[in-house]
């Protein structure tokens, strides 16, 4: 999950539905601020959604202190509990016996320094557990990104090395009691930096991160496959087009057997999506596809990926020149590229997901003078599959984040002035 700080006094939920079989605007059915704590600036990072249709809100507050909040509410919109806790948040994860997990990480203080675990019971908010990982330098280690499965809870972020260096390190903990599994650690070529901020998991044992390995002017996208179970590596696949460049992968996916991950690509001076599909099981590249916006002199920047139960993926992004906009790519299985969409109402997308309905859905903001929107509003836009829009809806907030990839209906989160 992507992490955008935003300056602001309350978070701020929405819960919309739409439906891909009427052109409308999508439905507001509830909103709910939650002030941390007065004269605190709070800001949301993440959202998860059970299957009663319960909302988990995760995010942070800032005062003399800052503090990670994790609210519930319920599907009517009531606010069921909220729990706070000594460290910063970054992500969170739900599975289906009654567990809420936020990860984050700890700048020091007595809980000394690395990433920060918590397990909430979702009923009553009670914490059942909490978790230190300190990597080997001591240092600002950062827990960005976090997955539930199988009775395993699995945490990835960057972390320094000895060498002051940044490297991945994949942790997983028993989701019943935060008992540490395994860790996995990986250093890319040539000891430089590694910055990881995705994980995917699938129903057949495989646990995927993907990031970037590198300096800034000449990185690769680098994907790993770890066995759920023991840890062990299985495959690492790196991307790096054209070569010596600067390649960043900032979104990845699971389903129809495969792994999707998409990424900037420097070529000449400006950025490209970058998005590859890669078979699960051997890591074996099926295909690369390059998306070069609007014009040449556009940079194109993807920050997610998803895909629908038919195996078709989409990647949303923004491509900036004079003017930016948010943009939309559908691939075929196969690879082929369906349809690309336009929003100039957007200046920044933050996330992307699909029902099964039919239905694209895409989060994020604007700062348009556009008399179509008010400035910095968050936006929710609802397509069908055939890449032609139904719906925006807006509200006075940055959105930042959205459920998982297969919503109906959808709940969006951000922050609020």
């Amino acid at each position: 999950m992507k992490i955008f700080l935003l300056p602001s006094a309350l978070l701020f939920l929405l819960y919309l539905v739409s439906t891909a079989a009427i052109a409308q605007q999508p439905t507001l059915e509830w909103a709910q601020r939650y002030n941390a704590r007065s004269s605190t600036n709070d800001n949301v990072v993440a959202v998860a959604v059970d299957a009663e249709g319960n909302s988990y809100v995760t995010g942070n507050s800032f005062s003399t202190s800052q503090q990670m909040v994790t609210v519930k509410y319920s599907s009517s919109g009531e606010q069921l509990w909220a729990m706070h806790f000594r460290d910063h948040s970054n992500a969170i994860a739900l599975d289906n016996a009654g567990g809420v997990y936020v990860t984050g990480n700890s700048a020091g203080g007595e809980r000394g320094r690395g990433y920060t675990t918590i397990r909430y019971d979702a009923a009553t908010g009670e914490e059942k557990w909490s978790r230190l990982y300190n990597g080997p330098a001591n240092d600002y280690d950062l827990a960005l990104a976090i997955g539930v499965e199988g009775g395993g809870v699995y945490v990835t972020g960057s972390v320094v090395s000895p060498g002051y260096s940044q490297d991945y390190a994949t942790i997983r903990y028993d989701a019943a009691t935060g008992e540490e599994s395994w860790v996995q650690p990986y250093n890319g070529p040539a000891n430089s930096n590694n910055v990881v901020p995705e994980i995917a998991i699938d129903n057949a044992g495989g646990v995927y991160v993907t990031g970037a390995s590198g300096e800034k002017s000449s990185s690769d996208f680098v994907t790993i496959r770890y066995a759920a179970a023991t840890g062990e590596e299985a495959w690492v696949r790196l991307y790096d087009e054209p070569a010596s460049s600067e390649n960043r992968a900032y979104g990845i996916a699971v389903g129809n057997g495969s792994i999707y991950v998409t990424g900037s690509s420097i070529s000449g001076t400006t950025s490209d999506f970058a998005t590859i599909r890669y078979e699960a099981a051997t890591g074996e590249q099926i295909w690369v596809r390059r998306f070069d916006g609007t014009s040449a002199s556009m940079s194109d920047t993807p920050v997610a990926v998803v895909v629908d139960a038919a195996g078709n993926s989409y990647v949303t992004g923004t491509s900036q020149g004079t003017l930016s906009k948010v943009t939309i790519v559908k691939y075929s299985p196969s690879g082929e590229q369906l349809w690309a969409v336009h929003f100039k109402d957007f200046t920044a997308a933050t996330a992307i997901a699909v029902d099964n309905a039919g239905g694209v859905y895409v989060t994020g903001a604007s700062s348009s003078s556009s008399s179509f929107l008010e400035s910095d509003n968050a936006l929710f836009a609802m397509m069908p599959q055939q890449g032609k829009r139904h719906g925006l809806s807006s509200t006075t907030a940055p959105a930042t984040a959205m459920t998982s990839q297969q919503v109906s209906p959808s709940t969006m989160t951000g922050a609020s002035m």
